[in-house]
Order: C-alpha cells, then sequence, then structure tokens
C-alpha cells in the first residue's frame, strides 16, 4: 500500500474536502483516508499529526476557495461579493460550516485575502472619503451580514427566494 507518485499531503487534503463535502466532519477519518490513497495511516500522520490538524488545513483551503471565488467576481462591488459569498457557502455548506467551527484560535492567512477585497470593495463604495477605521467597520458589518445570511439559509431558516439581497 504504498504511495509513490504525486503530492501525498494534497491527495489527502482533496479526499478529506471530498469527504467533508459529502458528509461533513464526522465522515472525516484518518485511518478511511489513508486507505481512499492507498497509504498506510502512519504516512498521514507525516503530514498531519492528528485529525484535528488536517481539518483545520481543510478550513484554511476553504478560505483559499472563498477567496478565489471573489478574485473570479467580474465586478468587485459589494453586491456581487456579497453574492458570491452566499453562492459559495450554499455550493460548499459542509466546507462553509467547518471553516466557522470556532476551531482554530487565529485568523488564517487565505481568509485576509478574501477580507482584503473585501475591503477594497467597501473603500470603491466610499470614493476614497473613509478613515481606514470606516473601512474597517464597513467591512466588517458587510462580512456578518453575508455570513449571517448564510447560516440562516444553511439552517433552513429563511429560503433563497424569501429574500433580496443587496447592501
Amino acid at each position: 500500500m504504498a504511495y509513490h507518485h504525486g503530492d501525498l499531503k494534497k491527495a489527502l487534503l482533496d479526499a478529506a474536502v471530498a469527504a467533508v463535502e459529502a458528509g461533513g466532519v464526522e465522515s472525516v477519518s484518518l485511518r478511511k483516508l489513508s486507505e481512499q490513497v492507498g497509504v498506510t495511516p502512519n504516512a498521514v500522520y507525516r503530514h498531519f499529526s492528528s485529525r484535528e490538524e488536517l481539518l483545520l488545513a481543510v478550513g484554511d483551503l476553504g478560505f483559499a476557495r472563498l477567496a478565489d471565488a471573489f478574485e473570479a467576481t467580474s465586478d468587485r462591488d459589494l453586491d456581487s461579493l456579497g453574492r458570491s459569498y452566499i453562492q459559495f457557502g450554499l455550493q460548499h455548506p459542509w466546507l462553509y460550516r467547518l471553516m466557522f467551527s470556532g476551531r482554530r484560535t487565529s485568523v488564517p492567512r487565505a481568509e485576509d485575502r478574501s477580507f482584503v477585497i473585501l475591503q477594497e470593495a467597501v473603500r470603491a463604495r466610499a470614493g476614497g472619503e473613509a478613515t481606514e477605521r470606516h473601512v474597517l467597520q464597513e467591512s466588517i458589518n458587510a462580512w456578518a451580514y453575508v455570513h449571517g445570511m448564510v447560516m440562516l439559509l444553511l439552517d433552513g431558516v429563511v429560503e433563497l427566494d424569501e429574500i433580496a439581497f443587496s447592501f
């Protein structure tokens, strides 16, 4: 059961993301992942010291993918970014929940990339007249709004056709 090609860490992350997407974090098992990628369970521990460390890496990958979705948004205005954020959360519900599960004690670097894009949109809307403190506060407000909306949608509290989205 030897893994002799490619990038084992990436293969493990891809398999873990697929497991999370299919059934949430409870479906992630290091033993099952090792079987899926064709390595011994000990080989997994060369890259991830624990299941928790692997889940943190999956969460980081989720934040990187969210930033990629922001960067792929043709119009980087607040409404377009908000729709992109909501779409990401709805398309990847288990990954999204993992990203915000409270497992981490610090803000991941990948999340910074999406937040910088959000701040640029807030700054553009303000027309250059806003202070950095105002930009930061409005960016946090916008993030809280779309995050709350995604959670309400995922939890079935509201339906997508019931909301009119705009800032």
